[in-house]
C-alpha cells in the first residue's frame, strides 16, 4: 500500500497539512487551489491522498478491490 503525498514551498516555512474532503475526493480534485492560497514563499505545504483515493493505491476504483472496503 502506498500514501501519495506532495510536499512544496519553504521548507523552513509556516507547516501545512492540507487534508482533502470527501469522501472519494483526492488532491488533484482541488486543481492548484492550494497553489493560490498558499504562498510558497511563507509555506511548507504537504498535501495527502486518503487511502484509496487519487494517486495513492490500492485504489477503490480499481475494479477487483472495492470489495475490500465497506462503505457505511
Amino acid at each position: 500500500m502506498c500514501v501519495w503525498l506532495l510536499q512544496w514551498g519553504k521548507p523552513s516555512g509556516i507547516p501545512v497539512l492540507f487534508v482533502h474532503g470527501g469522501p472519494g475526493n483526492c488532491v488533484a480534485d482541488y486543481q492548484d487551489v492550494n497553489e493560490r492560497f498558499f504562498d510558497a514563499s511563507v509555506f511548507f505545504v504537504v498535501e495527502v491522498d486518503q487511502r484509496g483515493t487519487g494517486k495513492s493505491q490500492p485504489s477503490v476504483s480499481a475494479p477487483r478491490l472495492p470489495q475490500r472496503y465497506s462503505f457505511v
